[in-house]
């Protein structure tokens, strides 16, 4: 749910809207401070209109944090700078085994 709220916003307000803008995701296991083996995946816009920082948290951005924590047990964190939105999420890589076995 979180990719395809992200997609369908970037398609109409962000770097999607315009011919030039582009999306970057990155991804690399990583481990934390207290030794647990996560996934960080970060969802990059580049290219498209201005971001601004919404003066409150909408519907879109309380489902792609809501959905990550409740569906994987992990976090996203959104960041929107002029450049372009950025989204980081940080999963537990036992939450995605779990997912691939069932």
């Amino acid at each position: 749910m979180a990719v395809h709220e992200l997609t369908t916003n970037a398609a109409k307000y962000g770097a999607l809207s315009i011919p030039a803008g582009s999306i970057e995701i990155q991804w690399q296991p990583v481990r934390t401070d207290d030794d647990r083996q996560v996934l960080r995946i970060e969802w990059l816009e580049k290219g498209g209109p201005p971001v601004v920082e919404p003066e409150h948290r909408g519907f879109g951005s309380k489902l792609i944090e809501g959905s990550v924590s409740a569906e994987l047990g992990g976090e996203a964190r959104l960041y929107f700078t002029p450049e372009g939105l950025r989204c980081e999420f940080v999963v537990p890589m036992e939450s995605i085994a779990a997912d691939i076995h069932q």
